[in-house]
């Protein structure tokens, strides 16, 4: 069936004076077109035509003014209509509609094309002409902070990132760290699968599924983690609202099938391969050729990935603290500045540090600078020192 007229339809229904309600409950069928009603019956109105109703259970289908139930409750009526009833009812809307003159077939397609980018979410955008201007380099890097946690900031997932895993990996492994961070915040958003399984080996055990491409007319790709070792040390993922491709698949393997802890943001819900296709007007139209599915059966793409450990961060400072921390280190941004506080010297000498600063920040006008700060990392951070305390306890109770 043409879907055409479908995704029309939902896209002319936006005009608020335009509307599909459901019958109401216990309705009487309508009598047919061509039969005159008994005597006295009100006359039943055309076919297709819009159901005035009181009653709470009506679904406008005016979805720019709707909640997200009466979207979804509208768009589910609109499932429902026969190919014949799309085809009467744009057909009943250009004939009877206040302005059905503006309802050329340009604006048909116009609202087919709206309805198809409404529908399909980020399957499919409508993207202006190629922006020059690149992405910012984000390259790997790794350190050791508190001398408990091996961080990693994979970055750009190119052919010689997994070799600099490996060796990040064994070092922490030579030093017998408790645990690792996996940052995934600044890595690109192109989508690489043969790349994120790659990654997703070096912790997921072996044998796991990890997920299965699926792409239009041709055999599903799966993959699975064949070679690797299951690891002994707590693993911890950060992720933020821009994660999506490459760090958002490994984030969703390594949550469901290594036991991750996942701490920061949802990620963005764009695990897809896309394919931008020029426009003859300069426009692209960006289209998802393939996906990654999890073992489950869920697609990644469209809902995203809800962390285990919720973190909220303005987008412009987690930007500017990865920033930051390419150029000094990801130590500066959790190593929290030591306060002025009461000693013996100050004892000695009749002053108190404490309150000092205390009076000489109310009495300033200006604001103290706040030292930039890593939340997810520090979170991060605290979480592994927990467990790490919490483990010691349990081994003295223990013995």
């Amino acid at each position: 069936m043409n879907d055409a007229p479908r995704y029309a339809l939902l896209a002319l229904i936006m005009y608020p004076a335009i509307s599909i309600a459901a019958p109401p409950p216990n309705a009487p069928p309508a009598p047919p077109e061509n039969r005159a009603p008994a005597d006295g019956a009100p006359k039943a109105p055309p076919a297709g035509a819009a159901t005035p109703s009181a009653s709470d259970d009506a679904l406008p289908a005016r979805l720019e003014s709707e909640t997200a139930p009466q979207k979804a409750a509208a768009s589910s009526l609109i499932d429902k209509l026969s190919d014949a009833d799309l085809s009467q009812i744009v057909s009943l809307i250009r004939s009877n509609y206040v302005s059905g003159d503006k309802l050329s077939d340009t604006e048909i397609k116009r609202s087919t094309v709206e309805g198809l980018l409404q529908r399909l979410k980020r399957g499919v955008r409508l993207l202006p002409p190629s922006d020059p201007a690149s992405e910012e380099p984000s390259p790997f890097r790794s350190e050791i902070l508190d001398g408990q946690l091996g961080y990693i900031r994979l970055g750009a997932v190119t052919g010689d990132t997994p070799h600099r895993l490996d060796a990040a990996l064994k070092s922490f492994a030579d030093k017998r760290l408790p645990a690792i961070a996996l940052d995934l915040r600044a890595t690109s958003t192109a989508a690489s699968f043969d790349s994120a399984a790659e990654i997703c080996r070096r912790f997921a055990p072996a044998g796991k599924l990890l997920f299965t491409v699926r792409r239009s007319h041709e055999k599903d790709q799966i993959y699975t983690s064949n070679a690797a070792t299951p690891r002994a040390t707590l693993l911890v993922v950060l992720t933020g609202r821009e994660t999506s491709g490459d760090g958002e698949i490994i984030a969703s393997v390594l949550q469901s099938s290594a036991r991750a802890m996942l701490i920061g943001s949802a990620t963005r819900g764009e695990t897809a391969e896309f394919k931008d296709l020029p426009l003859a007007s300069g426009e692209r139209l960006r289209v998802a050729v393939a996906e990654a599915i999890l073992p489950g059966g869920a697609a990644l793409a469209d809902e995203g990935i809800k962390p285990d450990l919720v973190i909220e961060v303005p987008e412009e400072a987690s930007k500017l603290a990865l920033r930051r921390e390419l150029e000094k280190g990801a130590a500066p941004l959790v190593d929290e500045t030591e306060r002025a506080k009461l000693n013996e010297a100050a004892l000695v000498a009749g002053t108190n540090p404490e309150l000092d600063a205390t009076i000489a920040a109310q009495t300033s006008h200006e604001k103290p600078k706040q030292p930039l700060h890593d939340a997810v990392l520090q979170r991060a951070l605290d979480f592994v020192t927990t467990i790490g305390i919490y483990e010691k306890n349990k081994q003295r109770l223990g013995e």
